[in-house]
């Protein structure tokens, strides 16, 4: 029982604490608001600003027909934004879909170039093999029949032993062009001197 009493006494102490809390807030508040507003009024800066006109129904209407007018451009300026990004749009498609057309194309080109390269090379292969595999006065018939240029590129790409038996056939005069054209294929190469 007296546990409850003091539970009483002590909330409405709490609560007349509380009250007298607000209330001195609310006093306070109620001078600075007076302050601010004393701040606010200067007679000085108040003659500056324009006194408001009242409105009459010849002002409402004129200011209604100029608003009307306002938003009537604006209006007109939005349907033409509004066309010129449907435009942009249909552009940026169509350049997107030319791009994906051409890193298509770009591929297959590539895939053509490299499988014309692999061929030739293969019939280079192929074609080298063969001179190597035949008996080697006939061979050297053929090479020394060719442009120096042309034989030299095949006896290049020649086993070194079997390119030597086909020099040995060859006329000295034809061997030494060839000779003369192999030494030079990578004259023009970059060569880095130590110093």
């Amino acid at each position: 029982m007296k546990n409850a009493f003091f539970r009483k006494t002590l909330s409405f102490a709490v609560g007349l604490l509380f009250l007298s809390a607000v209330m001195k807030l609310g006093l306070n508040a109620t001078e600075a608001v007076a302050k601010v507003s004393d701040l606010t009024s200067d007679p000085v800066i108040d003659s500056e600003l324009p006194k408001e006109q009242p409105l009459t129904p010849g002002s409402l209407d004129m200011l209604l027909s100029e608003l009307s007018k306002r938003e009537s451009t604006i209006l007109e300026k939005e349907k033409m934004l509004q066309q010129k990004m449907r435009t942009l749009e249909v552009i940026e498609e169509k350049i997107s879909e030319q791009m994906s057309a051409l890193k298509v194309a770009e591929q297959e080109l590539r895939d053509s170039i490299a499988l014309a390269d692999t061929a030739a090379e293969n019939d280079l292969n192929r074609l080298t093999r063969m001179y190597e595999n035949m008996d080697p006065k006939k061979s050297a018939a053929l090479f020394q029949e060719m442009e120096p240029k042309f034989s030299a590129g095949f006896l290049g790409r020649m086993e070194p032993n079997v390119a030597a038996s086909i020099f040995d056939q060859i006329d000295p005069n034809v061997a030494y062009a060839i000779s003369a054209i192999l030494a030079g294929r990578n004259a023009t190469v970059p060569t880095f001197e130590k110093q």
